[in-house]
């Protein structure tokens, strides 16, 4: 929304009241993404009992690369399928522990 009204200054050729609040948000858009990281980082050691995986860095597009937006939609979709396996391979290592600790008992 802030984005939008800076927008429509620019364009009315008037001065934006408070840019200052843009970068208010941003920070506080980066503080509230920390937190979430660091509370999934928890949940996937609690669940997973391994490291999480490194957040995604943020790129720029190649204004140059026609293929640019291909590019990072298939890499999206390899993260996703990458998640899907860990997954996977989790719930063989659940099934494997149970058949364990059946075969103990």
């Amino acid at each position: 929304m802030l984005l939008t009204m800076e927008y429509n200054s620019k364009e009315d050729c008037q001065l934006f009241p408070s840019p200052e609040r843009i970068d208010k948000v941003q920070d506080s858009m980066d503080r509230l993404e920390q937190v979430i990281h660091e509370r999934n980082d928890a949940f996937w050691q609690l669940e997973i009992g391994e490291e999480a995986p490194k957040p995604r860095t943020v790129r720029t597009l190649d204004p140059d690369d026609p293929l640019a937006t291909v590019r990072e939609a298939i890499e999206a979709v390899t993260q996703v399928k990458d998640r899907a396996t860990l997954k996977f391979q989790y719930l063989i290592k659940e099934k494997e522990r149970k058949l364990l600790s059946k075969r103990k008992q």
